[in-house]
């Protein structure tokens, strides 16, 4: 077998067995939903998302209580992010915007085409519970760097 048809054989099985590996739903997705996650990092400590929402579509207020914070950030196309008692924050390619973790929010695609967004999630860890949110964060930082 040559190595373009072996590395064709390996692409293929990958594709055909992802669903075995896919990650639990986030219970804050909702099948309702116009938006689909794809779990791209799922540990103890972090989260990572990326999400297509439909085209000319909102995916509904909601929020995610068990994150530390939440960070959001764009890819190609430009997205509307609104954050509970907020103005409405329109987001070009590759931009960004931080929030606590539980603050409900909302996100628009105001364009004719499926829109690609990502997200980075801190957990509240458990072994952090009984302390404040700046030594939770302290905590998950200290975990995630490299050498631990």
């Amino acid at each position: 077998m040559t190595n373009r048809y072996r590395g064709l054989t390996v692409l293929a099985l990958l594709v055909s067995c992802s669903a075995v590996f896919a990650q639990a739903p986030d219970p804050a997705f909702d099948n309702t939903e116009p938006a689909t996650p794809t779990f791209l990092i799922e540990q103890a400590e972090t989260r990572i998302v990326r999400v297509d929402i439909l085209a000319n579509a909102t995916r509904s207020m909601h929020s995610h209580t068990d994150m530390l914070w939440h960070v959001f950030v764009t890819m190609e196309d430009p997205i509307i992010l609104t954050i509970e008692g907020q103005a409405p924050v329109s987001l070009g390619p590759w931009q960004s915007h931080f929030f606590k973790g539980g603050t409900p929010h909302a996100i628009t695609n105001p364009s004719n085409k499926v829109a690609r967004f990502l997200e980075f999630f801190s957990k509240k860890l458990e072994t952090a519970s009984n302390i404040d949110d700046a030594q939770n964060l302290a905590l998950a930082l200290a975990r995630a760097l490299p050498g631990r």
